[in-house]
């Protein structure tokens, strides 16, 4: 079992005249992840006292938020190497980058709400069989959801139920910030039953990813492509999505040569100009 800690102390009434900012604190005792000393101070005890708690039952306190101090705001949740890691029914406000950021790691990642990041709202790079599931993802910089490799090779996150709305591409480029979900060199990936909206490019966006599959998506208020699998990959399917106003409905292009296995199946392109179904030579759909 995993628990979030923190503790907040101040005193004050109403007739003080100091303000107390993010200084005040620092200066008489701010404690970052994994800093606190073995012992409490004058406003710790509670959380001193549930870390001896825990010790006793073989449990471990986790994911202390910390401030940081030249952005000042939240550092980020990270995991690496967790092979079934549980994020559930968390909020994540203000983070000073990506909201959660995971590396080879595996488990869940649910039911949390995950808002203001200063890049994206949940990234997975090197992933180990997550999922990501009924979650909300909203007002980030440069991204919702990414599950991303560093190397092409097999990850089979699952990526279902999740709304993701108002995501910016704030570092500019041409696409590859800005989507609502995005699979980059991530083979086997599911994209399925989401709600996107409002997004500075592409609602579901597919890099370089074999055998990814994306069913059963509405996608709406897009500022580019609605759906979009591109660069050399082995396999997609994309059936069964609705695309309401983008510049584009659905594009499926640049293959690797001479592959097969294409699939672009009932989706309901809805105030989207065009779709398009891109194949070379040899290759069949």
């Amino acid at each position: 079992m995993k628990v979030f800690s923190a503790t907040l102390a101040t005193e004050t009434n109403t007739f003080a005249p100091m303000p107390t900012g993010l200084d005040a604190f620092e200066e008489r005792g701010c404690y970052p992840a994994g800093t606190h000393p073995d012992a409490p101070t004058l406003f710790t005890g509670p959380l001193w006292a549930a870390r001896l708690r825990a010790r006793a039952l073989g449990l471990t306190l986790d994911f202390e938020g910390d401030i940081d101090p030249k952005t000042r705001r939240l550092n980020p949740t990270t995991a690496e190497g967790e092979a079934e890691l549980t994020i559930d029914n968390c909020q994540i406000v203000g983070s000073g980058k990506n909201g959660v950021a995971l590396e080879r790691s595996g488990g869940r990642i649910e039911r949390s709400e995950i808002s203001g990041s200063a890049d994206s709202g949940i990234y997975s790079v090197e992933g180990t069989g997550l999922q990501i599931t009924a979650n909300t993802v909203s007002d980030c910089a440069n991204g919702g959801i990414l599950v991303h490799r560093w190397q092409p090779a097999d990850d089979g996150t699952i990526v279902s139920a999740n709304r993701v709305s108002r995501i910016a591409a704030r570092n500019g480029g041409t696409g590859q910030y800005g989507n609502g979900i995005n699979v980059y060199q991530a083979h086997g990936v599911v994209v399925a039953s989401n709600r996107i909206a409002d997004c500075a490019f592409t609602a579901v966006r597919a890099n370089g990813s074999d055998n990814v599959q994306i069913v059963g998506n509405n996608c709406t208020r897009l500022g580019e492509v609605g759906i979009y699998s591109e660069f050399v990959f082995l396999g997609a399917v994309i059936a069964n999505n609705v695309v309401d106003t983008a510049a584009t409905g659905v594009s499926i292009a640049n293959f690797l040569d001479g592959i097969r296995g294409r699939a672009q199946l009932n989706s309901e392109i809805a105030e989207g100009q065009t779709s398009t179904l891109l194949c070379p030579s040899g290759a069949s759909q």
